[in-house]
């Protein structure tokens, strides 16, 4: 997988999870993003970084919010409590054609966002915390 791959693939899997976290998470502690997001852990973000996560987040999640239905919405975080990986929590959603179309293009835009939040070392770092998650088998999101 070359860097620009794996570059993409992180931030959008940052996206992922960012916009699917429950507002509830975020709202109840305000120290670090990695609390929520594991892939972030040992990520320095300065609090104007922080600032802009947050409100990236909300902005993809409202968006999101707007493309599935509640039903679809509880499925998806029904099957996070259970402990079902993120991929799995996405396919009991299921999305209609039109609807994986409209999730694609905001999770593109939100990637794009984070890309320009991030710094190149904070990516690496991002880079080696999926390697490691995904080196150990670990492939379930924890909410």
């Amino acid at each position: 997988m070359n860097n620009h791959t794996r570059q993409t693939l992180a931030a959008g899997l940052v996206g992922v999870v960012m916009a699917t976290t429950p507002m509830t998470a975020l709202a109840q502690s305000a120290t670090s993003p990695a609390e929520f997001f594991p892939v972030l852990e040992n990520v320095n973000f300065s609090s104007e970084q922080q600032s802009q996560l947050t409100q990236l987040r909300q902005q993809t999640r409202s968006q999101l919010e707007t493309i599935v239905s509640s039903e679809q919405r509880q499925r998806f975080r029904q099957a996070l409590t259970r402990g079902d990986g993120l991929w799995v929590a996405i396919s009991v959603m299921q999305l209609s054609p039109d609807q994986r179309g409209q999730v694609r293009q905001v999770l593109r835009s939100s990637r794009q966002q984070l890309a320009s939040i991030v710094t190149p070392t904070q990516r690496q770092q991002i880079l080696q915390n999926l390697r490691q998650q995904w080196g150990n088998g670990s492939s379930r999101f924890q909410p």
